[in-house]
């Protein structure tokens, strides 16, 4: 199966490359392959130059998962019974982020008896939400066909989200979009800091979490356009606390490498140096906010 990427330019937030190939590990009832399962969502995103980019949630887990643990914690996850208290379009939209993030993670880190129920629930967030999914009938057997194939949820699951992402951006529908981006990050960061056990040891995932400033910054500069919303306004503050915190992260330049012989080496830049109370403080803010968000304040 051909790996999903992240395009981290200024194209689209969340957005991915769709495949074009077999993920080769469904079966049917009987046993047989079907040849169809790598033809999920097949969705083509407009990129224009006003979308930004923010990595996607499965980007920054797998690239985790590489530095720390390779199973994950249901527990961290937004319950999926919060789903009923999510009355309000802001609610809906950033709860959507989240259980998006969720699922990927779930996905991700093998959490296999929360995948199907997270699919679900973001199914019909975005049904609420009026946001096709583009998911069929089939897409949806194939899930509970593939709850043991990691590669195959984790693509769906990122399919579910652009399709979500391409419905809202198409539609005019800024302030959604806005919303469900920055509960996405929130959550995304939130999952991420849950994996750092102790600092010393864990330092260079905790720089990893310092280096999205960047993306936060991204999440910023597109919710500023539909500040003019009341509930944009509202999480718009809450995420220029966080932008602070991670501002105050100071960097060290890397040296390009010297030349030798006629090889050209490549290199150089900033590397973010958190300190362990810059990353508690960070720590401490993002639970904040992500609590928040969950209780549909």
């Amino acid at each position: 199966m051909k790996k999903l990427t992240f395009q981290s330019v200024a194209v689209a937030a969340f957005a991915f490359s769709i495949l074009g190939s077999s993920c080769g590990n469904d079966t049917d009832n009987t046993g047989n392959t079907d040849s169809t399962a790598g033809d999920t969502v097949a969705t083509e995103m407009v990129m224009t130059e006003d979308m930004i980019g923010v990595p996607s949630p499965s980007d920054m887990f797998e690239f985790m998962k590489t530095l720390g643990p390779k199973t994950g914690d249901g527990n961290l996850l937004n319950p999926i019974d919060n789903e009923k208290k999510y009355g309000t379009k802001k609610s809906q939209a950033l709860n959507l982020g989240i259980y998006s993030a969720d699922l990927l993670y779930a996905s991700t880190f093998d959490v296999k008896d929360k995948v199907l129920g997270y699919f679900g629930t973001c199914m019909r967030l975005g049904t609420t939400l009026q946001v096709a999914t583009g998911l069929n009938d089939k897409d949806k057997e194939r899930i509970s066909r593939n709850a043991g194939n990691a590669d195959s949820l984790i693509m769906v699951g990122n399919d579910l989200y652009l399709s979500t992402f391409n419905n809202l951006n198409e539609n005019g529908r800024g302030t959604e979009l806005s919303l469900m981006l920055a509960g996405g990050w929130v959550e995304s960061v939130y999952l991420s800091c849950a994996m750092v056990k102790d600092f010393e040891k864990d330092k260079e995932m905790a720089n990893k979490i310092a280096d999205q400033k960047h993306s936060l910054d991204n999440c910023i500069e597109f919710m500023t356009k539909n500040e003019s919303n009341e509930d944009v306004a509202s999480v718009l503050v809450q995420m220029k606390e966080l932008k602070a915190l991670f501002d105050a992260v100071g960097s060290t330049k890397v040296e390009a490498p010297k030349q030798e012989g006629k090889r050209m080496k490549i290199g150089g830049g900033e590397k973010k140096e958190i300190t362990k109370d810059q990353f508690e403080a960070i720590r401490k803010k993002v639970e904040e906010v992500r609590k928040s968000f969950v209780e549909g304040n």
